[in-house]
């Protein structure tokens, strides 16, 4: 069969603006290598500035046999209106509907239908929730055969009004067993991370690599568990194979992991370091980890070491510095990120920090406590955010338990607006967000000036970093 995949446009500001980077749709190029490896044929669209029609006109040249949309909680009304065109314009060809939002939806279910019968609102056929590769080849299959789809794991139906949810299908034990994402057509000149470091951007050729799937953690505000399950990790050879040919096919010299708990296993990262050195491969790197992971000599040794072979920039989630808040809903204490901090700093890593602001319980003077707090913080970035309670999460839950959600239109649950009920009104939290961005890139040019003195191969990566923030 021929299978279209498409990933439709992100609204939130941040990724129309590229402050900070664009990225591949790698599950999308997954499910792809998954298909082919199985002798189905398959088109993936990424959909940045390209209109619905383009996007049409992209999927009738392909002719496709059954359509699959991926799409996260606040680009969910792109995707249903993106379905809606392609009924019009294509007649009953099946669309398959994956990803964050439908997966949050379905672990909703168990307390009301309502997020459901919204997806299914629009004219989607069948919903796949979790991990998708298994599930979307047996939907594939079976279309192939010509059989009725009822009973496959991992799928949400609607019959005749009648939502039926088939039971939930096993993650992957094995990760090294997937084939390495499809990425040939996509755009590779469009991706890049907007972060300063001894590469400019004007000289990244980029790609993300996920290490590992699911977390051991369940942040209140976080997705990651309900859609990925339980952590799991792929070699350490496996990781470096890919690395490998994406330096020998796409020349990439810059390796994002988006995974969220890449330091979940140290010795894991010593093995990728030996196989980096081993076979004298040459890039730079960054990932996301847990400030608990980092805050003994060991861990900085680590870093050292990750440090000699290209690691440059560390995403910490430190969303907030009130003691309270950051303990009840990730059980992490602020000593703790500061440690992690300082860490990564004597190490000469880069650091992006992300901060979200609008819990319902924090006064005005205590959220401005805590951001005098982090401005003391030797950071690099800092990714601030408006709390944003996804369906599937512990945080969402609570907010409508307690009637806290402002908002239900979905589009506005990007991270950019305040959707939350608190002590602090809409236009203060709007208001101080934006006073809090320009004090903390104020505050952050000291620091800059110092790192520049004593890194000046950092001038040109810093200069273009600004110009691209200027942009917007």
């Amino acid at each position: 069969m021929r299978v279209s995949l498409i990933q439709p446009t992100v609204n939130t500001y941040f990724d129309k603006a590229g402050i900070r980077g664009i990225t591949e749709p790698l599950g999308l190029c997954y499910l792809a290598a998954t298909l082919e490896n199985q002798g189905h044929s398959t088109q993936i669209i990424h959909q940045l500035e390209e209109s619905n029609d383009q996007v049409i006109t992209k999927i009738k040249e392909f002719q496709p046999d059954a359509i699959g949309i991926t799409g996260t909680t606040h680009n969910f009304y792109s995707c249903g209106k993106l379905a809606k065109v392609f009924k019009k314009e294509l007649g009953d060809i099946p669309i398959i509907y994956g990803g964050y939002h439908i997966s949050g939806s379905v672990y909703e279910s168990y307390w009301n239908q309502r997020l459901l019968q919204e997806v299914f609102s629009f004219p989607f056929d069948i919903g796949v929730f979790g991990e998708g590769e298994d599930s979307l080849s047996d939907i594939i299959n079976c279309l192939n055969k010509g059989e009725e789809i009822r009973n496959i794991s991992g799928t949400v139906l609607n019959k005749e009004g009648k939502i039926i949810i088939n039971s939930t299908r096993e993650p992957l034990k094995n990760l090294d067993s997937l084939p390495f994402p499809k990425r040939e057509g996509l755009p590779y000149e469009r991706y890049f991370q907007n972060v300063p470091i001894e590469l400019p951007l004007s000289q990244q050729r980029f790609a993300s690599v996920y290490s590992s799937r699911g977390c051991r953690y369940s942040c209140n505000f976080c997705q990651t568990s309900t859609m990925w399950g339980k952590w799991r990790t792929r070699s350490p050879k496996n990781i470096a194979d890919e690395i490998e040919l994406l330096q020998g096919t796409l020349g990439i010299n810059y390796v994002w992991f988006p995974d969220e708990d890449f330091l979940a296993d140290k010795e894991r990262v010593k093995e990728l370091c030996e196989e980096i050195e081993k076979r004298k491969l040459k890039f730079f790197w960054r990932s996301f980890f847990r400030a608990t992971d980092v805050q003994t000599p060991q861990d900085e040794e680590l870093l050292r070491l990750m440090y000699r072979f290209g690691y440059r920039a560390a995403f910490i989630g430190i969303e907030t510095m009130n003691s309270k808040i950051l303990e009840s809903m990730k059980d992490i204490r602020t000593a703790q990120v500061e440690k992690a901090v300082d860490i990564c700093s004597r190490v000469g890593i880069s650091i992006r920090g992300t901060y979200m602001i609008g819990y319902h319980n924090e006064s005005k003077e205590e959220l401005e406590e805590s951001i005098s707090q982090i401005l003391n913080l030797p950071l690099d970035e800092l990714y601030i955010t408006h709390l944003t309670p996804f369906p599937g999460t512990k945080l969402y839950r609570f907010c409508e338990e307690n009637d806290l959600l402002t908002t239900t239109d979905f589009s506005k649950m990007d991270s950019n607006h305040p959707c939350i009920r608190s002590k602090i009104s809409e236009e203060d939290l709007i208001t101080i967000k934006r006073t809090f961005t320009l004090n903390f890139y104020l505050a952050s040019v000291p620091r800059m000036l110092k790192k520049l003195e004593l890194n000046p191969q950092l001038t040109r990566g810093y200069r273009e970093f600004w110009e691209k923030v200027n942009q917007v």
